[in-house]
């Protein structure tokens, strides 16, 4: 099985939740659930080896696995504003050693429950300077706004 979802797709998929102080976890089970109902192997806390230090795991939140291997990966961040802005390279780092066909920063906000889906190329998860990161992606996502109100 392989989907060809889009950042812009899985937030029509995704809707919203419920917005209070647990809008991570109510994010991570959404997700989690969505690709269950989709016919993947959902995996919460997926475990990756961390690249800043020997020994030691990253978890990323929510994977979707099928017979092929990974297919998402999705990273969640409890936000306010900008939800179209990475804000760091953390985000991206626990991604890289990953090998799925895509991997998104989910940007979730505190205030309306909404989720705006920020793609993550491997072009992208090479180091670059912060600003330039937050550059590219929003630049990809122009005119998407109305889908996220």
């Amino acid at each position: 099985m392989s989907l060809s979802l889009d950042g812009i797709q899985l937030a029509k998929l995704f809707g919203g939740v419920e917005p209070r102080k647990e809008v991570h976890s109510l994010a991570q089970t959404k997700l989690w659930r969505i690709g269950k109902e989709l016919g993947f192997y959902s995996i919460m806390e997926y475990g990756v080896p961390d690249l800043t230090k020997e020994g030691r795991r990253s978890y990323i939140d929510v994977v979707w696995k099928s017979r092929n291997g990974i297919e998402f990966a999705f990273e969640i961040r409890r936000k306010i504003h900008d939800l179209d802005l990475v804000t760091t390279l953390k985000d991206t780092n626990k991604l890289q050693n990953l090998l799925a066909q895509k991997k998104f920063v989910v940007n979730v906000s505190e205030i309306t429950g909404k989720a705006y889906f920020c793609e993550i190329s491997d072009e992208l998860t090479n180091p670059v300077s912060e600003p330039v990161l937050q550059a590219r992606i929003k630049s990809s996502f122009k005119n998407t706004d109305s889908e996220f109100t």
